[in-house]
């Protein structure tokens, strides 16, 4: 049996950690801003799976400012629900043929890149009520 003073952090756990730092020491924009004024943000791996993601955007409202470790760099896009999100009527359209909810993120990330106004998916995959992830950049941590 594991001593209980000895914790396992995971990659993700390990993640979060560096991202709060980042985010209390730096300056790190969140843009995204909730209905009830939060600014819900959300801890991601590349290696997730989009499922896993989505069901943590939900979770927060459909509103988060998402930052996506790989292996050489951090990512942050930006989550909001459809029916707020500017310029939704461009963005491309992934609703009716929703992506499958076992492609990693990082791969997901790398087509909403290539996506000027975005892209619509729904909240949880195979759910009717959409979100928007948009903005997927590098940011640069201290």
């Amino acid at each position: 049996m594991t001593d209980a003073t000895e914790l396992q952090l995971t990659d993700l756990d390990k993640f979060r950690i560096e991202l709060m730092l980042n985010l209390s020491t730096s300056d790190i924009s969140l843009n995204v801003v909730g209905v009830d004024g939060r600014r819900p943000v959300i801890a991601a791996l590349e290696t997730e799976l989009l499922a896993t993601l989505m069901h943590r955007v939900h979770a927060v409202g459909g509103y988060a400012n998402i930052f996506v470790s790989g292996k050489s760099r951090v990512r942050q896009v930006s989550a909001v629900r459809g029916e707020s999100a500017l310029f939704s009527d461009v963005a491309e359209d992934m609703i009716s043929e929703a992506p499958s909810g076992v492609v990693h993120v990082g791969t997901f990330l790398d087509y909403v890149a290539t996506q000027e106004h975005g892209v619509m998916v729904p909240a949880i995959l195979r759910d009717d009520r959409p979100s928007k992830l948009q903005d997927a950049r590098e940011v640069t941590f201290a």
